[in-house]
């Protein structure tokens, strides 16, 4: 019961949040409160070497990552606007937003 309560707490009291992901490489990105961080492990020597500096997630990108499974049970607007990703904004000449879904949480944020 104690594990918890200890695991349970409100946002407030988090001290430090990160992931890690295996893949051609294997990442640890970290925040501890202040700047996110992000390294990279370095098998020749065996430890993360820090690699990401300050990670800020920008403010629009060209890729979007949505799981569609549902589009019938979305409303309207959803629907709307999850339409106008794919087809671009042609009355103001944007390109479409590529579609990436992988289906892993963590894969799709990084």
């Amino acid at each position: 019961a104690k594990c918890v309560q200890n695991v349970c707490q409100p946002g407030e009291n988090l001290v430090s949040a990160g992931y890690c992901m295996y893949s051609s490489s294997t990442i640890l990105v970290i925040s501890v409160g202040d700047g996110v961080f992000g390294f990279t492990l370095d098998s020749a020597v065996g430890e993360f070497i820090m690699t990401h500096e300050r990670i800020q997630i920008p403010k629009s990108g060209k890729i979007y990552s949505f799981n569609e499974g549902n589009y019938d049970m979305w409303t309207p607007g959803l629907k709307q606007y999850m339409d106008s990703l794919k087809t671009g904004g042609k009355e103001t000449g944007t390109k479409p937003y590529s579609a990436r879904y992988i289906g892993s949480l963590v894969g799709d944020f990084h």
